[in-house]
């Protein structure tokens, strides 16, 4: 089970630091605002005025003077009586036994009510405090964000002007080597369609020459160097070694006399 607050404890703590705070015991105060009640009450009570107006008027003279004296004294040496405790005295002084609970009992929810209201606005204050704190912090973490942010996007953008750059490199390289392999083709094509008309120029260089005059020259001048003295040579040679070929040597052009002395030296031979 939860225990209830008991105010009254809380009033009396309350009434204590009170006291404490201005140097004079609570029980001291109790006193003298006792005895000026009770003065107060003399003076205000019907009944008692009328058994103070029975007796001696002087002693109700010296009453109130010495009543005013005491207060006086009182007033020097100790302070203002707190709240809570004027509201005790009041209650006993003034107010019926009946409804002195009902006193005591606001009084204690007012003091509570005032409690709690310096409490709330001491957490008022400290969340206030709290609350501006962390705002800072959020401000500050946001203009971080903002900053690393605003690196990041320029980070970006350099970043993406380099990938275009480096796609416009690209794209020329490819065109560069697009357009040299086609120079090559081309060069390529060209060089087959030279060899081709090499080829067939040529040919009719050749047939042209076979078909001119000059050929034919050019091929008696081949052959009669190839005929020449050296054949004739070889012709006589046979005809020594073969003497029943009949090998003509008119038409040759060879030494008469040699040839002569060469059959004179084999009929010597054969004689012998």
């Amino acid at each position: 089970m939860s225990k209830r607050v008991s105010f009254k404890k809380i009033g009396e703590k309350l009434g204590k630091t009170a006291g404490a705070s201005s140097g004079i015991p609570v029980s001291a105060k109790g006193v003298v605002i006792g005895e000026k009640r009770a003065g107060e009450s003399i003076t205000s009570s019907p009944s008692k005025k009328g058994k103070a107006d029975d007796g001696s008027k002087g002693k109700g003279v010296d009453s109130g003077s010495e009543g005013k004296k005491k207060a006086t004294s009182s007033s020097k040496t100790s302070a203002a009586p707190t709240a809570p405790n004027c509201g005790r005295e009041v209650a006993a002084g003034v107010i019926p036994p009946a409804d002195k609970e009902k006193v005591e009992k606001l009084i204690l929810d007012q003091m509570a009510t005032k409690l709690f209201y310096v409490i709330g606005q001491r957490g008022r204050g400290s969340r206030h405090l709290f609350r501006r704190g962390e705002l800072l912090q959020w401000k500050t973490e946001v203009a971080r964000l903002k900053k690393v942010s605003a690196d990041l996007e320029q980070q970006l953008a350099e970043s993406r002007a380099r990938e275009q750059q480096t796609n416009h490199e690209l794209a020329k390289t490819k065109s560069d080597r697009d357009s040299l392999t086609g120079k090559l083709e081309r060069s390529g094509v060209l060089v087959n369609e030279l060899r081709e008309a090499l080829n067939k120029a040529k040919e009719s260089a050749m047939e042209e020459f076979k078909s001119s005059s000059e050929f034919m020259v050019a091929v008696e001048d081949s052959a009669s160097k190839y005929f020449g003295e050296g054949f004739d040579f070889c012709k006589v040679q046979l005809r020594r070694h073969h003497p029943d070929l009949t090998i003509d040597l008119e038409g040759t052009v060879v030494d008469q006399d040699l040839l002569a002395e060469q059959d004179e030296a084999a009929e010597d031979k054969g004689d012998n």
